[in-house]
């Protein structure tokens, strides 16, 4: 799911790659590999700072056996650069399931491990923004459900096909790595970006 359409968007960037297929709607960390920054879901956000709340899916595309998922959807490929939200108001469903229960309308949002969002400084990351709602409130029509699962890592199509060559079977993208969350809030982020 990731993001709900329902949102103020004021302010992104779009200048970090973004080296894996994922889901919207998470918390991005610039990180840093051989000195080329990258806007990613860290699992261990203390120190680093924050990108913004991530507004596009980035899916795995092989582009000789399926269609440009442009076509399908508002996807981005994965050699795409993230675009990120740093000034709006959204409705994310990225919510660390522990703290689920203790956010609350006012509570400051703090990047917490792979992505997910926090009302704890616990994990040592940088402040996001501010909760406008409790998880799973009626809040402008937020809906209530049980935990479920966002995908991580692994987002697109998986499919799996015979090399004409060796004769062995193929299968592209199946690594998939979900995360449990809780449930759907109102996020007003409220960031700035190292640029």
């Amino acid at each position: 799911m990731g993001l709900r359409t329902t949102r103020q968007e004021r302010l992104y960037n779009h200048y970090y790659p973004h080296p894996r297929t994922s889901e919207r709607g998470g918390v991005l960390t610039i990180s840093s590999v051989s000195g080329i920054d990258f806007a990613d879901y860290t699992a261990d956000p203390s120190g680093l700072a924050v990108v913004g709340i991530k507004l596009n899916d980035h899916w795995y595309v092989e582009q000789q056996r399926m269609p440009p998922p442009d076509q399908i959807r508002r996807v981005v490929t994965l050699d795409g650069v993230a675009k990120a939200l740093y000034r709006g108001d959204i409705i994310t469903d990225w919510v660390h399931p522990d703290y689920a229960s203790s956010i609350k309308a006012g509570d400051t949002a703090y990047a917490g491990p792979s992505g997910l969002l926090v009302n704890d400084q616990v994990y040592g990351g940088s402040k996001v923004g501010k909760f406008m709602s409790a998880v799973g409130s009626t809040y402008h029509g937020l809906s209530q459900h049980d935990s479920y699962q966002v995908c991580y890592y692994g987002l697109g199509l998986e499919y799996i096909w015979t090399n004409p060559q060796t004769k062995e079977i193929q299968h592209v993208n199946a690594v998939k790595i979900n995360l449990a969350v809780a449930g759907w809030v109102k996020l007003r982020i409220d960031t700035t970006p190292e640029v």
